[in-house]
């Protein structure tokens, strides 16, 4: 067991996951100008963010610092679920519990695991996503680290690939701790990747309940699981100096977000019941907002283009073009009508071209409102030739040859 620990605590340390490209995850700024915000907020901080894309929607104070409490357990189920991928442990594994990881020496949530004992990581990934188990986190961060300071370690660098520079994690579980923080920008970071890198964890984080340790089932702490159905995780998090948390991912069809409010009731000025219906009460509202507000689109930019385009000293003469189909971009609703297009074709072309090299490019705004104020810069793509022209014959060549020189 201490060779198959080592042999983790090396894979963690040294290596970076298979497939784990973090650029795929980053995060865009999208707030949209013309949109009216969403309501009135007692949180701290908050970001709401489209998944799909990594578009910002609404942010409010993000980047301010302050501690995370049981948000830290993303980070601890994203390297579980990292190890799970890498297949250097496994869910049947039995995960001895060590007297530190014992419930009797933790404070806070628990699940109640006895030193001693030998428990599936299944059940303890279910402890850390459901009952926000202090012990199971330090129970899962010791077998897949080795030990807790060598899984935080990772935590950290898991933190450096993802960009999450205002964020430090100290412990696997969200207890306070001296030079533990982090920001909601950054928890949106670790969300986004944790969400969409590993979709099979979502049986985990929208579980509303468990039993273990306990005869009465251990309750997910995110209470929107309850009352929305279209919640499907994703942590909850409190401590009387940082206040309530709330990272909320709900889905509908295509479209897929994530609220985070952070800080309601810092400093013990918020009751316990209070503080928790606060937090569901505007994250449930950034998500709801964020439903009405938005859409996903995709945009067919060969429509924008003309028909055929001349190309000197080519045959054929004339050429079309394509460009691709844009797809999940997010629109605020009904904005799909207000897009303006721009289109740039190199001129003159000349012979001869490849199917792989770019012609132009074509460049989409969108005029909020018919405001050019609220004009907001939806992107830039290439165009390309729909098929390679080669040189045409001689006389061809020395005929467009002339044309140009008469021309410029």
């Amino acid at each position: 067991m201490r060779l198959l620990g080592v042999m983790m605590l090396v894979v963690l340390l040294f290596s970076t996951p298979a497939g784990a490209d973090t650029a795929d995850y980053d995060l865009r700024d999208r707030v949209f100008p013309g949109v009216a915000p969403p309501m009135q907020l007692q949180a701290n901080s908050a970001m709401v963010v489209d998944l799909v894309t990594g578009d910002i929607l609404f942010e409010e104070n993000a980047d301010e610092r302050m501690g995370p409490a049981s948000l830290v357990k993303i980070a601890t189920l994203a390297l579980a679920f990292e190890a799970l991928s890498e297949g250097t442990v496994s869910l049947e594994d039995q995960v001895p519990i060590s007297e530190r990881a014992w419930a009797a020496n933790v404070p806070g949530s628990k699940m109640f695991i006895e030193v001693g004992d030998e428990i599936p990581l299944d059940l303890l990934v279910q402890g850390v996503a459901v009952a926000s188990g202090n012990d199971a986190s330090i129970a899962v961060a010791e077998y897949i680290g080795g030990n807790e300071d060598a899984f935080v370690n990772a935590m950290n660098r898991l933190g450096d690939r993802l960009g999450m520079d205002n964020t430090q994690f100290r412990n696997s579980h969200g207890l306070p701790a001296e030079g533990q923080y982090t920001t909601a920008r950054d928890m949106a970071k670790l969300a986004r990747y944790f969400s969409l890198r590993f979709p099979e964890a979502e049986r985990y984080t929208s579980q509303k309940e468990f039993v273990y340790g306990v005869e009465t089932p251990h309750e997910h702490w995110n209470g929107l699981l309850f009352t929305d159905e279209r919640v499907v995780g994703l942590k909850t998090g409190y401590t009387s100096e940082s206040g309530f948390h709330l990272a909320a991912t709900a889905r509908d069809g295509d479209r897929h977000y994530l609220a985070i409010v952070m800080g309601i009731g810092k400093e013990n000025t918020m009751d316990y019941p209070e503080g928790t219906a606060t937090r569901e009460n505007e994250a449930g509202g950034l998500l709801d907002w964020a439903f009405d507000t938005f859409v996903l689109a995709t945009l067919d930019l060969s429509d924008t283009l003309p028909g055929e385009v001349r190309v000197f000293g080519g045959n054929p003469q004339y050429v079309p073009l394509k460009a691709s189909k844009v797809q999940n971009l997010t629109l605020p609703k009904g904005a799909e009508e207000e897009i303006a297009y721009a289109v740039d074709i190199d001129s003159p072309l000349r012979a001869p071209l490849s199917m792989d090299d770019p012609v132009g490019t074509v460049e989409a705004h969108l005029e909020i409102g018919g405001d050019p104020d609220a004009r907001y810069h939806l992107g830039e793509w290439h165009v390309y030739p729909e098929r390679a022209v080669p040189y045409g014959g001689l006389w061809r060549r020395f005929i467009d040859w002339l044309i140009l020189l008469f021309s410029d």
